[in-house]
C-alpha cells in the first residue's frame, strides 16, 4: 500500500513536469517553432536507466530503525529507475563525521546526494562545494536551508508539533500540566517544540508546560533519567509529548519502572520500540512521518534533476534556475491503538 502511494504521487510529479515542459516555454523570431526545449544532453528516455549512477542517502546512524522505511522507499526508487543506491554516514551524532560522509560522497562521483544534517550551518560548505561540483543535491528530514541544495523534501517539522500538542491536549482532557521533550540544538526538533508550545499557548489556556527537557546524551536512559528528575519537582504532570523517539521511549520507562499508571506519553515516529511501548500501554499515541515517501519521492527528485528530465527554460542551469519545488512535506499522521496496525513493519 505504501510502494503504491509512493508510485502515485511520483507519477504526478512526473506527469505534472511533463506537462510543463511539453508546451513552447522557448521564445522564439520563428512563430511556427513549437518545438518543446530539450537540452542536448538529456536522457532518450526519462525510464531507461542508468546503471552506471549510483546515489547516496547520508544521514546521522544510518542503521536505526527510524531510517528503514526511508531507505526502503529509496532503495525501491532505485530499482525502478535502474540506478543504484547506497546508504552512509556516521554511526555518531558527531556532525564533522556526518559533514565528511557527503564530502566523501561527492568525491565517490555520485549522481546525487539526499543528506539529512544534523546541523544546518555546519553543512553549508559541504552541500555548496558538492553542488559547484556538479553533484545534485537535497535535504531531507532536516534542512539546511542557508546551503545552495536544491530543494527540502520531509516532514513540516511545526506543523508535527501542532500534531504532537493536538493528540496531547485531547488524551489529557485539556487542562493541567504536561512536559514537553525535545532534542536540543537540532533544527527539525526545535521547530517540532516550537509548533507544540504555540498550539497548546494559542489554544489550551489551561494546559501548563512546567518544563521542557531533553537528553543530555542523547539516548533513551538519559531521557529516563531526566524525566524521572522532573517528575519529583512536578508530580502532577498528566502527560508529555517528545519530539524525539529516545524522549518517547525514556519517558515510558520510567512509567514502567515507578508505575505511573494513567500517564498520557505521546511520542514521535513509528519505529518497532515505540509500537512494542503503544502494545504494554506505556506509550498512548505517537506521530508518523511518511518516510516511505520521503525516501522514495527524494531519489525521484535527484533523479529527475541529475537527467535534466525537466527543462523549463534555455540555458537554465547558467541562470541559476531550479526545476524542482523548494519545499515538499510529506505530512505526518497520528497513530493511536486504532490505526497501529498500519505501522507495522510487516504491515503491506
Amino acid at each position: 500500500m505504501k510502494k503504491l502511494f509512493a508510485l502515485l504521487l511520483a507519477l504526478v510529479f512526473v506527469l505534472a513536469c511533463f506537462a510543463g515542459c511539453t508546451g513552447n516555454q522557448n521564445p522564439s523570431n520563428d512563430p511556427g517553432n513549437s518545438t518543446p526545449n530539450q537540452s542536448s544532453d538529456a536522457v532518450d528516455s526519462p525510464f531507461t536507466g542508468h546503471s552506471d549512477q549510483t546515489y547516496y542517502m547520508v544521514t546521522f546512524y544510518p542503521t536505526l530503525s527510524l531510517w528503514a522505511p526511508c531507505w526502503e522507499g529509496f532503495q525501491a526508487a532505485a530499482k525502478d529507475l535502474g540506478v543504484q543506491a547506497e546508504l552512509t554516514g556516521p554511526s555518531s551524532l558527531v556532525v564533522a563525521e556526518e559533514v565528511a560522509a557527503v564530502e566523501q560522497a561527492a568525491a565517490m562521483n555520485a549522481a546525487g546526494i539526499a543528506v539529512s544534517p544534523l546541523e544546518p550551518n555546519s553543512f553549508v560548505d559541504c552541500i555548496n562545494d558538492a553542488i559547484a561540483a556538479g553533484t545534485p543535491v537535497l535535504c531531507f528530514d532536516s534542512d539546511s536551508a542557508e546551503s545552495n541544495r536544491l530543494m527540502y523534501i520531509g516532514t513540516s517539522n511545526y506543523a508535527a508539533g501542532e500534531a504532537g500538542a493536538e493528540e496531547l491536549a485531547r488524551q489529557v482532557g485539556g487542562k493541567g500540566d504536561v512536559i514537553l521533550f525535545t532534542m536540543v540544538g537540532q533544527l527539525n526538533h526545535m521547530e517540532r517544540l516550537q509548533g507544540a508550545q504555540d498550539y497548546l499557548a494559542a489554544n489550551y489556556p489551561d494546559i501548563n508546560v512546567v518544563a521542557v527537557l531533553s537528553s543530555d546524551d542523547g539516548t533513551s536512559a538519559g531521557a529516563a533519567a531526566n524525566f524521572a528528575a522532573a517528575m519529583q519537582t512536578y508530580p502532577n504532570v498528566k502527560g508529555v509529548f517528545s519530539t524525539v523517539g529516545t524522549g518517547t521511549i525514556g519517558v515510558a520507562q520510567t512509567m514502567t519502572e515507578f508505575n505511573y499508571e494513567g500517564l498520557v506519553n505521546i511520542g514521535f515516529d513509528t519505529d518497532p520500540s515505540i509500537l512494542a511501548k503503544m502494545d504494554e500501554g506505556t506509550c498512548t499515541g505517537t506521530i508518523a512521518q511518511n518516510y516511505y515517501v520521503m525516501g522514495y519521492n527524494m531519489l525521484v527528485y535527484l533523479y529527475t534533476y541529475a537527467n535534466k528530465m525537466v527543462n523549463p527554460y534555455d540555458n537554465w542551469e547558467e541562470n541559476g534556475i531550479v526545476p524542482l519545488p523548494s519545499n515538499v512535506d510529506t505530512g505526518v499522521t497520528v497513530v493511536t491503538m486504532d490505526n497501529i496496525d498500519l505501522f507495522r513493519v510487516d504491515a503491506e
